[in-house]
């Protein structure tokens, strides 16, 4: 294929995602610093007191008094010294139909299971209550499967089309050139990476379309490996099971998708509540830090998957690669406690380890601040693509009509 059949590629491929990415850059900034925005603007919800949390299974059970009317599903413990509550509405028995709680978030302390608040999360915001709730839902909405793919694909594209355009090698496809004609453009002729090297600078001294030209692809050089990081990631989190885990899988040591411990027999007719379930999930979690040589250390969230059959558990542990959430993980069967399976960030598989890095790098929840620049780096880069080629057709269109 041609460099200008990439070129072709790069160009509409960058069209096609560039306002996605603006909206996501800037809305990934603002993330960044989710609990601290959270804790500024809404300090009646995130009040980041530094009291010992309960477990996530007594919350939930703190929560089952608070809402009698809803089925808790989640409960999320964050930094900020509250814990996010998700749950389902029940049935109201007059109507046959789910209670109408006009709210889908249950906010609580961790500390104490009161209740610190309510708030609807994926609608336009009414107020500074739920402001980055519906940030949070755009970005997530915004990096639909397609996009994220594209951007991937995009991200290497680009890198190919910064290296210096091919030349023939001196002499050689004219055979026949007299010796001092071949060493004169042998010596005329610089390596690659001397020819490359002007693509990873800025001449801030030339003209305005010129310093936005090399801002686009010094830029691009420069932040590639976060880029690409921050894309693939974001295909694991819109195409994790079709796309993502397949290809982790081929280039690191995963286990395969059902690799897991089957179920075994039902052994009673009704699964484990909230207390019984914190139970077993810390045992289970005790077990497996002697098995595989970690420490625990708190508890982070405990999800009722009961449509799975299971629970799903989550700590932080000695073996954490993140500083805000939690990265050991594991499920058990919630009518026998079997434990059906271990996700170690580390020391395990190293498409864990590769998963949990990407994970904690994309949610700016490693390294702290200067990781965050990303997001206002993927709104220069596509903010300047959209001036290349806007400048470049308004030239064609000048070229079309001179020559027609």
């Amino acid at each position: 294929m041609t460099r200008h059949f990439w070129v072709l590629i790069q160009r509409w491929d960058g069209l096609a995602t560039a306002e996605f990415l603006i909206l996501v850059g800037l809305t990934g900034s603002l993330l960044a610093f989710l609990q601290e925005i959270n804790h500024a603007l809404t300090p009646q919800l995130f009040p980041a007191n530094q009291s010992t949390p309960l477990k996530p299974g007594e919350l939930a059970l703190a929560v089952q008094d608070l809402l009698p009317q809803t089925s808790v599903g989640a409960v999320v413990i964050n930094s900020s010294g509250s814990a996010l509550v998700g749950f389902i509405p029940k049935i109201d028995p007059a109507t046959g139909k789910p209670y109408q709680l006009g709210f889908n978030q249950f906010i609580i302390d961790a500390a104490s299971g009161r209740e610190l608040g309510r708030r609807t999360v994926g609608v336009l915001p009414t107020g500074i209550d739920n402001l980055m709730p519906f940030v949070y839902w755009l970005h997530m909405n915004l990096m639909l499967g397609i996009v994220a793919l594209l951007w991937t694909l995009d991200c290497f594209v680009a890198f190919y089309l910064t290296f210096p355009i091919r030349r023939k090698k001196p002499g050689s496809a004219e055979p026949g050139n007299p010796p001092c004609m071949v060493k004169e453009a042998a010596q005329k002729q610089r390596n690659f990476w001397q020819r490359w090297k002007p693509a990873w600078l800025v001449k801030w001294r030339s003209s305005i379309y010129r310093v936005n030209f090399d801002l686009h692809r010094a830029g691009g050089l420069w932040l590639w490996l976060i880029l690409l990081i921050f894309a693939w990631s974001s295909v694991g989190f819109s195409l994790h099971d079709p796309v993502y885990q397949p290809v982790m899988r081929t280039l690191f040591n995963l286990p395969p998708a059902d690799a897991q411990i089957a179920s075994p027999p039902r052994n009673r007719t009704s699964p484990m509540g909230w207390r019984e379930a914190q139970t077993t999930a810390g045992r289970l979690m005790q077990e497996q830090a002697k098995t595989h040589g970690f420490t625990v250390d708190t508890a982070v969230a405990l999800y009722r998957r009961e449509g799975l059959g299971r629970y799903h558990y989550r700590i932080k542990s000695s073996l954490y690669i993140r500083d805000k959430n939690g990265d050991t993980e594991l499920d058990f069967d919630m009518y026998s406690g079997q434990l059906l399976s271990i996700q170690l960030p580390a020391t395990q598989y190293s498409g864990y380890t590769a998963s949990a890095w990407l994970e904690a790098l994309h949610e700016a929840d490693v390294f702290g601040l200067p990781y965050c620049v990303r997001g206002l780096a993927i709104v220069m880069l596509s903010v300047t693509g959209i001036i290349i080629w806007l400048r470049k057709r308004r030239a064609r269109i000048i070229h079309s009509r001179i020559t027609a």
